[in-house]
């Protein structure tokens, strides 16, 4: 007999709601992690069935690490994958390290879709929208780091927490140097924004470029870093975000004149949407039943 278990999340309501602004690929994929690592109705049955107390298999589905480890490999998809042989030599023994994962494939239609988002939420930004800044105290956040400071090899934070630094920027005078504890904090935030989407609603996404590849996510500066480089390294003043915002904007400081760039590209945007797809973007999100924002069914005219 097949015992199908429900899902109830162990979560509040507010700590979930970015679960329908994510892309229909990208919220089943963060929902099967939910099903383990925060399902309180398996919890409950599994906790039931604990009759043994050396059944290995059901102390391994309730083991807090086992979750954590779900929760990471989750929210680094797309990102950072962790690889599968530990460090045997002192101080890092036992532990692993991250790589850059693959980039996911979304398809054309919700690849589209999602540049059409993260173009619009800058705009919203640009036009004063609350941001929501890192709940550090959220239980997904949590996961994050304690799978990160108990399995993860310390070069590998690092490495990560450099992203938006290259060898250029690196050698800049007025950058300050890495340290162990803004590391930490970096890697922790990047991953989480790849989870639950950066704190202007926005789900990190990159684009196939003119010789059709496919680069990594990028970590943005929210203050541009030229002019100030002695923020290049805060994790405050860093985020995950979309290569095509990027690629739109490029370096240009007229917040106006930004503006402008990213209507003009929203409006094409839209038409070759609905002339590639048959269908407007709002009516295939809609269709989806993918939620602009929280509190935000149809993303709105501009």
């Amino acid at each position: 007999m097949r015992i199908n278990v429900g899902y109830r999340s162990n979560l509040q309501k507010q700590q979930l709601a970015f679960l329908d602004t994510l892309s229909p690929t990208r919220k089943a994929e963060v929902q099967r992690g939910l099903d383990i690592a925060q399902n309180g109705e398996l919890n409950d049955l599994l906790r039931a069935l604990d009759s043994d107390p050396d059944d290995s298999a059901i102390r391994i589905l309730l083991d807090e690490s086992m979750k954590n480890a779900v929760m990471h490999e989750v929210a680094g998809k797309g990102y950072r994958k962790q690889l599968t042989t530990p460090s045997t030599r002192n101080p890092d023994k036992g532990k692993y390290l991250l790589a850059p994962d693959k980039p996911t494939n979304y398809g054309s239609k919700e690849q589209a879709a999602l540049e059409l988002l993260a173009l619009r939420k800058e705009l919203d930004y640009l036009n004063g929208s609350k941001v929501v800044p890192i709940d550090t105290a959220n239980p997904l956040y949590q996961r994050i780091a304690k799978h990160n400071a108990e399995a993860i090899r310390s070069a590998s934070i690092k490495a990560t927490a450099e992203g938006g630094i290259d060898q250029i920027r690196a050698k800049h005078p007025d950058l300050p140097p890495q340290t162990a504890e803004n590391s930490v904090i970096a890697t922790n935030n990047q991953m989480y924004d790849n989870l639950v989407g950066n704190e202007r609603g926005e789900q990190p996404t990159t684009s196939l470029d003119k010789n059709n590849i496919r680069a990594g996510l990028p970590v943005e500066h929210k203050l541009s870093f030229k002019g100030n480089e002695i923020l290049g390294r805060e994790p405050d003043n860093r985020m995950l975000g979309s290569t095509i915002k990027n690629s739109v904007l490029r370096a240009e400081p007229s917040e106006q004149r930004q503006k402008v760039l990213l209507m003009g590209n929203l409006a094409a945007g839209e038409t070759a949407f609905e002339e590639n797809f048959n269908q407007t973007v709002r009516d295939y999100m809609s269709e989806q039943q993918w939620k602009y924002k929280p509190g935000i069914d149809v993303m709105p005219d501009y």
